[in-house]
């Protein structure tokens, strides 16, 4: 009798499945979730929340600050710094790098307060040894003038649609335009045109059309009250049914006051 029962749990045990038990790559000797990650280290630059800039645009006499943010044990007595041109000079000027360091790029004032000079250009490289490299594109603007044509800031533009183009003067490093009017096709052709056309209308109306566009510094994202730098109001005004683009030339006088 007990051989019999013997025979039959050893039948059984044979006849159970194996089960494989997947390796998940612990043996749960650091608790259930396994030993910790280590953090990942980081460096990063931002100015004007962009982060890891390649250009940066320095008014005449000032500079911009660019904020750190890393987690690696670095020293900034070894933060290195080189410019292609000596009017360009960049340093660190916070060191709190548990939360957020600094560096200052500045440069030499451009011009004096009455002198309109031409943007000027380098390259600043700044090498962190070990956690980051980069070279960024700085361009210094001089004391700013924006204008178009004579000063008269208006202009006709035919209603057939044809386009217009007017003069503009300036040593911005670069503008751009706010257009708001959804008759109005406004365009920056190069850096010394800005052409002008209107929707022709289709409701057979002839009421004549006028509005203000804005003409500023790509510096910034949209046309602020209080900028630095000149901003240009000009008004856009729709002719009379019987003109085209042929009565107008490029800068000439008819379209000005």
């Amino acid at each position: 009798m007990q051989l019999a029962a013997l025979a039959a749990g050893a039948l059984l045990l044979c006849a159970c499945p194996k089960i494989d038990v997947p390796d998940d790559g612990h043996d749960g000797s650091d608790g259930p979730d396994g030993p910790d990650t280590p953090a990942q280290t980081f460096f990063s630059i931002s100015s004007s929340g962009q982060e890891n800039p390649t250009f940066l645009l320095l008014g005449w006499d000032s500079g911009q600050i660019l904020k750190v943010r890393t987690n690696a044990d670095t020293n900034p007595d070894e933060w290195q710094f080189s410019a292609t041109a000596d009017w360009c000079h960049a340093a660190v000027t916070s060191t709190d790098y548990v939360v957020e360091s600094s560096i200052t790029v500045s440069a030499d004032p451009w011009g004096k307060e009455d002198e309109y000079l031409w943007p000027r250009s380098c390259e600043l490289t700044v090498n962190i040894p070990g956690l980051y490299k980069e070279t960024i594109k700085i361009v210094q603007e001089s004391n700013l003038y924006l204008r178009i044509g004579n000063y008269s800031y208006k202009g006709i533009i035919p209603p057939s649609g044809a386009p217009v183009d007017f003069f503009v003067d300036t040593n911005l490093y670069d503008w751009q335009i706010e257009n708001d009017l959804p008759w109005l096709k406004a365009v920056k052709l190069d850096h010394m045109t800005l052409q002008l056309s209107v929707e022709p209308r289709t409701d057979g109306t002839g009421e004549s059309r006028w509005g203000d566009i804005y003409l500023y510094s790509t510096k910034y994202d949209h046309h602020p009250e209080n900028q630095e730098g000149p901003v240009v109001t000009f008004r856009a005004i729709e002719g009379e049914a019987d003109l085209s683009g042929d009565d107008y030339e490029y800068g000439d006088g008819y379209v000005w006051d």
